[in-house]
């Protein structure tokens, strides 16, 4: 689904990481609905950069991303390796 977004503050906010370890994290906090299931979708400009990642909301209307700035570093381009699938395991093949 496409929702307009305004984005309202770029700040860099304190955070525990997933295993509870103090982090910064540079936010953007966006006026949009941010519903179930909308985290890891992009957020992006008018030009269609993507410029976020969706990752929380609150209700009724302000949403939350990670900026491009915070992910690019864990993002890798594609493995187009082929990768042998071994022998059909059905019996009488």
């Amino acid at each position: 689904m496409i929702t307009e977004a305004t984005v309202l503050a770029v700040r860099s906010t304190p955070t525990p990481d997933v295993y509870r370890q103090p982090v910064t994290r540079t936010l953007e906090t966006l006026e949009a609905t941010v519903a179930s299931g909308d985290s890891g979708g992009p957020v992006v400009d008018l030009e269609g950069t993507v410029i976020g990642v969706t990752n929380a909301g609150s209700p009724p209307s302000i949403g939350y991303s990670l900026s491009v700035s915070e992910i690019e570093s864990d993002l890798h381009p594609p493995d187009t390796t082929p990768v042998g699938t071994g022998t059909c395991p059905m019996p009488g093949t």
